[in-house]
């Protein structure tokens, strides 16, 4: 949690301790109303993002151990190291 999002909780943690108590505001809606939401959902489409362009990178270099590219070049266009590719290899049957 960014500095600013923190200082809103702290600054508001009673009142919406209170709120939530008295069933006024859900958990949800703390989230929304503080921005941890947006926050969490930006973290998710980075992790989405990273976690596909690796997965985009698996299946290249998969395809290139099978076009018998030497391993070494695999490892320059992907940027895997040598015990990555050698893995890929073996869980593609190669």
């Amino acid at each position: 949690m960014n500095a600013f999002m923190e200082a809103v909780v702290q600054a508001n943690q009673a009142a919406f301790k209170e709120m939530m108590r008295m069933g006024k505001l859900t958990l949800m809606e703390l989230y929304v109303e503080t921005g941890i939401a947006d926050m969490l959902r930006a973290e998710g489409k980075t992790e989405g993002k990273t976690e596909g362009k690796a997965e985009g990178k698996a299946e290249t270099a998969v395809n290139m151990i099978r076009d018998g590219v030497p391993y070494e070049t695999i490892a320059r266009y992907t940027g895997f190291a040598p015990e990555k590719i050698a893995g890929l290899a073996k869980q593609a049957g190669q």
